[in-house]
């Protein structure tokens, strides 16, 4: 006789073809049991492995009373595992500033396309900006997939509603004539040489600012871009350049 599986630890098996990834977990004294199909055996096993992670993280695929709210707030810490500070910071502004005071109330398994079409509604009548609203919709689908995939919802609302799209603003550059007036005018000002830089080079603001002087080559006339600052809510973060 077999022995008796952990609360928690999981099994693989394959049922008509099919390889089935199942965990259980007992809350309150009732068995919960989640089930995940897979293509293949090392699918299947990945799949436990998430799965036993998300027990282990305190995501209760159990619970029906959960917020969107709460489950940003975990959903965040397993995202931000692998991400680039100013990334985790980016999530941040967006779940504290935007979704969480429209939507964070709202139950996850209540959810639906309409509090979403509403949310982006209440975007543009406070004015926030296409670029915010574009942000904050891609976060929030990101966020809703792996509830999909963590069995907390049966599917995502926000494939139902159309992705905003912020329109990329028009650039302007200046002619040769402004270059050198822009030089003559700034002469002797603290701004002149980060000025003659981004004229003579093309680099980024971001680049610029985030330029050391050990990257400079003076004799070759050459100079080694690999870092640009970044400003992420209220914080200046140090990231690869694009």
């Amino acid at each position: 006789m077999g022995r008796k599986r952990a609360n928690g630890e999981g099994s693989i098996y394959k049922s008509k073809g099919v390889w089935i990834a199942e965990i259980s977990t007992t809350v309150n004294g009732k068995r919960h049991r989640k089930k995940r199909r897979a293509r293949s055996q090392a699918d299947a096993k990945a799949f436990l492995m998430e799965m036993r992670a998300e027990l282990q993280g305190g995501i209760n695929f159990t619970s029906s009373s959960i917020t969107v709210s709460s489950y940003l707030e975990k959903w965040k810490e397993v995202a931000s595992r692998d991400k680039a500070a100013s990334t985790v910071l980016a999530y941040n502004s967006v779940i504290n500033n935007h979704l969480v005071p429209r939507i964070g109330n709202v139950k996850l398994q209540k959810l639906t396309s309409l509090h979403i079409e509403e949310f982006l509604i209440s975007m543009k009548n406070d004015k926030e900006g296409p670029s915010a609203t574009e942000k904050s919709y891609k976060v929030l689908k990101t966020a809703l997939d792996k509830a999909v995939s963590w069995g907390l919802i049966q599917s995502n609302p926000a494939m139902s509603v159309e992705k905003p799209v912020a329109r990329p603003r028009k650039m302007f550059s200046f002619e040769p004539e402004e270059c050198r007036l822009l030089l003559s005018e700034s002469e002797g000002s603290r701004y002149h040489s980060l000025i003659a830089l981004g004229i003579g080079t093309g680099m980024r603001q971001g680049e610029m600012l985030a330029l050391k002087w050990e990257k400079i080559d003076f004799d070759a006339g050459r100079l080694q871009i690999d870092e640009a600052n970044a400003v992420a809510g209220r914080v200046i973060v140090v990231r690869k350049p694009k």
